[in-house]
C-alpha cells in the first residue's frame, strides 16, 4: 500500500485514479500530522510513502524525519512542485532519496515507487517509455497528461 501525504486535493484525486489503475492500493493523508497517524494505524500495510514537501502545519521535511524515526527503513519518495535540485537541499544528508516533480509522467511515478519498494535508487541515466525518455531522479520530467 502507498501512503500518499499531500494537502492538494487535485493531486489526491489524480493519484486515487492513477495508482489503483497501475495496481497500487493507496491511503491518503492531507497533512503531515494525519500522515503520521495513518502510518501508525496501518504500519504493516504501508510499504512506501509518497510525500509532498510543502504543506501547512508539519511540512514534508518534518514529516520525513518523524516517519524515519518510526520506521528507519520505510521507503519514502518525495513528490514535489520544486525541482529536484531545490528539494535536495532539504535532504542533503540523504543522497539515496528519490525526488520526483509533480509534473512527472505516469511512468516516472510508477518507476519511482517500484524502485523505492525494491530499496534501490532510481537510475540517473535516462529510461525509455515508448518513444519518450524520462529520468526518475535528476533529469527534467517529461510533460505528459495523466
Amino acid at each position: 500500500m502507498v501512503l500518499v501525504i499531500d494537502d492538494n486535493e487535485l493531486i489526491q484525486e489524480m493519484l486515487q485514479l492513477l495508482l489503483p489503475a497501475a495496481g497500487w492500493r493507496l491511503l491518503v493523508a492531507r497533512s503531515g500530522e494525519e500522515g503520521i497517524a495513518q502510518f501508525q494505524m496501518h504500519r504493516d500495510a504501508v510499504k512506501v510513502v509518497l510525500l509532498d514537501l510543502r504543506m501547512p502545519g508539519m511540512g514534508g521535511p518534518l514529516t520525513f524525519d518523524a516517519l524515519r524515526n518510526l520506521a528507519p527503513d520505510l521507503p519514502i519518495v518525495i513528490f514535489t512542485a520544486e525541482t529536484p535540485a531545490e528539494a535536495r537541499r532539504h535532504f542533503a544528508d540523504q543522497p539515496e532519496i528519490i525526488i520526483l516533480e509533480k509534473s512527472c509522467s505516469r511512468g516516472e511515478l510508477v518507476a519511482a515507487l517500484t524502485h523505492a519498494l525494491q530499496n534501490k535508487p532510481c537510475p540517473s541515466a535516462d529510461l525509455k517509455e515508448g518513444d519518450r525518455k524520462f529520468s526518475t531522479r535528476y533529469g527534467a520530467p517529461v510533460k505528459e497528461k495523466w
